[in-house]
């Protein structure tokens, strides 16, 4: 009895830091063309906001994302420029739902898609992503043989106006 107890606490301690080291894949909005602002918060009013849309694969990879944008009402959308540099299709929108395929695996940090938005109200707001409105839910297809899909995550929207969140 002792041992299998030593050995279930021995395994509870080797997969703590084994999680740690296998991310969940993350797709997530920032306000620079790096991925470490989330927030942008001068004074409101009426401003444009540029939006980096990033993907962060897990450690078995990416080959293609699904997503939606939740586009609050006080937001009004320009045009989307995409990383054609590294994906080959692209079906809907990011307003209803996208599904992206990339040309090769992506194993670390890279953009997708970048929009100028304009805030036109003075109250705080978040722009999110969400799950894509046929599915439901924010996920991948990773790397591994067949492409099996995996579910994503989206811990935080893009914040504007004050009061923002401190940065993490």
């Amino acid at each position: 009895m002792k041992r299998k107890l030593m050995l279930l606490a021995l395994s509870a301690l080797l997969s703590a830091p084994l999680a740690a080291q296998f991310p969940v894949p993350q797709i997530r909005p920032f306000v620079t063309g790096g991925h470490t602002v989330y927030a942008y918060c001068p004074q409101p009013g009426f401003y444009p906001i540029e939006m980096w849309i990033w993907c962060q694969p897990g450690p078995r990879g990416m080959i293609c994302a699904e997503f939606s944008v939740d586009y609050p009402a006080t937001i009004i959308r320009a045009a989307v420029e995409a990383n054609m540099d590294i994906y080959s299709v692209s079906i809907g929108d990011l307003d209803y739902g996208i599904s992206v395929c990339y040309n090769t695996c992506q194993y670390d940090w890279h953009w997708i898609y970048h929009q100028t938005l304009y805030v036109t109200q003075p109250t705080p707001g978040i722009v999110g992503i969400e799950g894509h409105l046929d599915t439901g839910v924010i996920q991948i297809a990773n790397c591994l043989e067949g492409y099996p899909l995996e579910e994503a995550s989206s811990w935080l929207g893009l914040y504007y106006n004050d009061p923002c969140p401190d940065e993490p």
